[in-house]
Order: structure tokens, then C-alpha cells, then sequence
């Protein structure tokens, strides 16, 4: 709903002295825009969200288990993008990465009618031009496509499940041409892949009872393992390759949990807790997005969203609309690719748009005349922010929440 000034409005009778309510202490501020929207055109609430990736164009592409959509106006329509041949049936979605500014790569498993049969197999889906063409590369038997990660619009690494071992395939070409390198045996199973450059891999994986981060500068032809044991880091993130930023969760797996943002400034070698809500027991983190070397998004289920503005070292938790509580119970992707744009997915096909932050301007204070006697009636008039429920006061040093308004600082305090 749009409010236009003087949509709201209180009326305080505040027994402190007037000075504290100078118009000098009013200001204006920047307020982070979040929307509630939907991330695809799928109608099947049996399709699994799979993931958003966001492209320094503009363009948003959010995949379920069953459809890929597009967005050219950050969420307010998208179109379905269909590129199955006929040849294939049963197709599901596995991976999606993004580019810098046209490339995107999607993993795909799908049934192939071959004569008189059909063939189960995992294929590449890739584009270097924002979706207008695709190239695509099928698997060999016993191989499926795992795991993405793209740098700039030509180069793709993709980690291939096999037998008797892990491979990866990569691309410097869009996709033309091809490329493989098997993984060594203490690399199981990766669960996190990013590429920083060509042939500049990083993987998130377990190696024997731990998990570790695992780094090559030449295509994979030899592997190094960064550091210790990672702390409870579930997923990591980073725009410059020696600044890292994870994100975890601690407590009870069956219970109450917190959220957890490590950073290290040293490849990984070493990490700090930066930030650790055990105080105030959520479900943990499990998404992070670097838009640059500054700003950084992480969020989770039950609509945590935190931010930092420093290159991970604070962070501060920005507060959504309250439909998005509704609509974003089970996080599924973030795409922050940009420090004004960014987008949250979940189970739900809802999602949770970032448009930037709206300048506000300081709130009008009409005071009593000079020697008005106690208590002193003060009318404040501001404009209202788009899907604020509760707005906060601040005397001085002190902030009251008109959620719960202290008896002895506020009498019948209203919103009108």
C-alpha cells in the first residue's frame, strides 16, 4: 500500500525536556528496499527450487527442478525459458550458475529416447549471450554433472560425479570446446565450487571426517588444501580470492539454532567469527552473496537477511517486509550481483526483491510555543517506509519501540 506525507503521524505527551526534540536531531535516512514478489512462472508446486542467479546486466534467472524463467524488471514479470529438444523427457534441473554480464550455466539430468530405448543421462546447458542461444554437452555413461561455477561469460567449470573417480570438465570458450581433468581421491563429493578466473578453481569438500577448502591455479592438473578443518561453514562466497566469507549455523541440528558469519583475509587459511546470534536462537544461515569486495548479503530460513557494507567484518541484519516471513520460510537461492540489486528464493516460489535504498526525509516536529507547561504535547509526521508494521523513537540515547511502549515514558501514545 503507498502512503504519501503526512500519512503518519503520532501524538507524544513527553514529560523530558524539549531540547532533546531540536529539529537538529531529526534526520533523514537510507532505508534498504525489499519487496515480496515471485521467482518463476511454474505453476507446479511439486517443482524444488533449485536456485536465482542475478547477472550484472540486469537480468535474473531462477530455476526450479522443471523450469527455467527469466526477469528483465527485477521480479515484476518473467517468461519461461523452453529448450528441451523432443528427444528428451523426465528433465530436471540440478545446478545453475552465473557470468559476469550473458553467461549462465545449468546442469540437467533427462531421459533420451536413443532408436528404441531410452537412456537416462546429465547434461550441460550453456549460454553466453543471456539465454538468446544454448549450447549443450551430454554426459558419458556413468557421469553426472554435480556442480557449476562460472567466471566472466566464457569460462565454465562443471564437477562430474563418476566412477572410479570425480572429474571436472571446463570451458574457456562458451562452451565450444571442452576440457577434463580427473579430482584426486581426498576430494569427496563436493558440495561448493567456485571459479575466480581461468583455471583459478575453489572447492568446498569433505576430506575424510572433515570438510576443507581446495584451490588450483591450473586447471585442475594439481590441488592444495587451504588450511585447518573449516568451522561450521556451510557455504562460502568471495569477490577477491584472498577475502572469504562463510556462513554456517550452531546449536542443536534438531532444535534451536544461530547464525554464524566467519570471515578470513588469508585464502582461508585461518577464520574469525564475525558474527554469532547465539543469544537469539534462529535456524541458521545457509546463503551468501558477495556483490563486490564491500558488500555482502547472508541469509537463511525464517527470513534472516543480514548485510555488510566492510568486506564482511560487521554486519547488520536488515528487516523485511512482513509478507516476506509469510512467503520465504524455506530460503533456496541468493543472487546479490550487484550492490543494488539482489534476490531471494524460496520453496514457496516467492521471492524477496532488493531494490536499492530509498533517502527518506527527516520527520516534521511541531513543538509547543515557549513556556508551554509539562507535559508537553509534540506532534511528529513522517513518511511511512512500504511494509514497516512498527516504527521506532529515539530520545536521545535511549530507543523506545511502539511494539512495546514503556507506561512511564509514553501517555496513550497512537498512529494515525
Amino acid at each position: 500500500m503507498k502512503h504519501f506525507i503526512p500519512a503518519c503521524k503520532i501524538l507524544v505527551l513527553l514529560s523530558i525536556l524539549l531540547l532533546l526534540f531540536g529539529a537538529e536531531h531529526a534526520d533523514a535516512q537510507l532505508v534498504n528496499r525489499w519487496e515480496i514478489g515471485y521467482a518463476t512462472t511454474s505453476t507446479n508446486y511439486l517443482d524444488k527450487p533449485i536456485d536465482v542467479v542475478g547477472l550484472g546486466n540486469g537480468l535474473f534467472f531462477h530455476a526450479t527442478s522443471r523450469d527455467l524463467s527469466v526477469t528483465e524488471d527485477l521480479g515484476r514479470t518473467w517468461k519461461s525459458l523452453f529448450f528441451w529438444s523432443n528427444t528428451l523427457s523426465n528433465n530436471y534441473f540440478t545446478d545453475i550458475a552465473a557470468g559476469s554480464r550473458n553467461g549462465i550455466i545449468i546442469l540437467a539430468d533427462s531421459t533420451e529416447r536413443i532408436g528404441g530405448g531410452e537412456v537416462r543421462r546429465s547434461h550441460i546447458n550453456i549460454t553466453s549471450d543471456g539465454g538468446l542461444t544454448w549450447r549443450r554437452l551430454y554426459s558419458s555413461d556413468g557421469e553426472r554433472f554435480w556442480k557449476a561455477a562460472m567466471s566472466g561469460d566464457n569460462h565454465a567449470v562443471v564437477v562430474c560425479l563418476a566412477r572410479p573417480v570425480d572429474t571436472i570438465r571446463y570451458t574457456n570458450d562458451g562452451g565450444v570446446s571442452w576440457h577434463a581433468t580427473t579430482l584426486p581421491d581426498s576430494i569427496f563429493r563436493p558440495h561448493g565450487l567456485h571459479a575466480s578466473g581461468r583455471g583459478l578453481w575453489t572447492i568446498l569438500a569433505l576430506s575424510g571426517d572433515h570438510r576443507y577448502i581446495f584451490r588450483s591455479s591450473n586447471h585442475g592438473e594439481s590441488w592444495q588444501r587451504v588450511g585447518n578443518p573449516l568451522p561450521a561453514i556451510s557455504n562460502i562466497d568471495f569477490d577477491d580470492p584472498d577475502l572469504l566469507v562463510g556462513t554456517g549455523s550452531g546449536g542443536d541440528p534438531w532444535g534451536d539454532r544461530h547464525d554464524i558469519i566467519y570471515r578470513s583475509t588469508d585464502q582461508g587459511e585461518s577464520w574469525t567469527t564475525v558474527l554469532d546470534t547465539i543469544a537469539f536462537p534462529t535456524k541458521g544461515l545457509t546463503f551468501v552473496e558477495m556483490a563486490d569486495k564491500m558488500n555482502g548479503i547472508a541469509t537463511g530460513n525464517q527470513v534472516k537477511m543480514w548485510r555488510t557494507t566492510d568486506g564482511g567484518d560487521s554486519w547488520v541484519q536488515d528487516t523485511p517486509p512482513w509478507q516476506m516471513k509469510l512467503g520465504l520460510l524455506d530460503v533456496q537461492g541468493l543472487a546479490y550481483p550487484s550492490a543494488g540489486q539482489a534476490m531471494i528464493a524460496s520453496s514457496y516460489r516467492h521471492s524477496a526483491i532488493y531494490r536499492g535504498q530509498v533517502g527518506y526525509p527527516p520527520p516534521t516536529i511541531i513543538e509547543p510555543g515557549p513556556g508551554a507547561l509539562l507535559p508537553l504535547r509534540i506532534t511528529i509526521e513522517w513518511t511511512p517506509v512500504d511494509g514497516a508494521t512498527s516504527y521506532d523513537l529515539e530520545l536521545g540515547d535511549t530507543i523506545f519501540s511502539f511494539t512495546g511502549v514503556p507506561f512511564n515514558v509514553f501517555d496513550v501514545p497512537f498512529l494515525t
